[in-house]
């Protein structure tokens, strides 16, 4: 069981994710801009092959 200070974290303060975003765009075209904001990050990791976003093409 939870204490109510620990619930109060888990259920609130760890929930409180609310950001502000671009209202004119749908969000393919946030996860879009994310990934090439970030493309050297690793995205995909499978034994000693990885994949970053830079490698990923997207469609004009």
């Amino acid at each position: 069981m939870l204490t109510a200070v620990e619930q109060q974290q888990l259920f609130v303060q760890w929930n409180d994710t609310q950001a502000d975003y671009p209202q004119d765009l749908c969000i393919h075209q946030l996860f879009e801009e994310q990934c090439l904001s970030t493309t050297r990050c690793e995205s995909q990791s499978y034994l000693k092959s990885t994949v970053n976003l830079s490698t990923v093409e997207y469609p004009s």
